[in-house]
């Protein structure tokens, strides 16, 4: 399969770099595949006649989600709830009792900022 892609990649003028390839297994089992290669084996894919050899990944970040092998999407919200809170706090710091912004400002940078990251993927 990669190679059928990595043809049609080349056919269209487009090249492929070997460092910037990743890959992950996905599984359902609740425990990993073994000790010394908790994310599955190596995959071995030729790139120009040499042969580069993948290790899978424990997470990854595709289209803006972060991706884990048992697809839990833990990691996805634990990054853009801090990202979320990083936000909040920011907020917090542009007005005070004296001066600043008033607490309807303060609630339409929430409205605009804050919910877009917390609801990112949300359906």
């Amino acid at each position: 399969m990669f190679h059928q892609l990595h043809c049609d990649l080349v056919r269209l003028g487009l090249g492929v770099e070997a460092d910037k390839l990743e890959f992950m297994h996905f599984w359902k089992k609740r425990a990993p595949w073994r000790v010394d290669r908790p994310f599955g084996p190596d995959l071995v894919v030729h790139i120009n006649n040499q042969p580069v050899s993948l290790v899978p990944t424990g997470n990854m970040r595709y289209l803006g989600f972060w991706l884990d092998p048992k697809l839990s999407f833990r990691l996805h919200v634990k990054f853009y709830a801090s990202k979320a809170a990083s936000t909040v706090s920011s907020i917090s710091m542009l007005g005070n009792s004296v001066r600043g912004f008033t607490p309807a400002q303060k609630r339409q940078l929430y409205i605009a900022h804050v919910i877009p990251l917390m609801c990112y993927g949300a359906q």
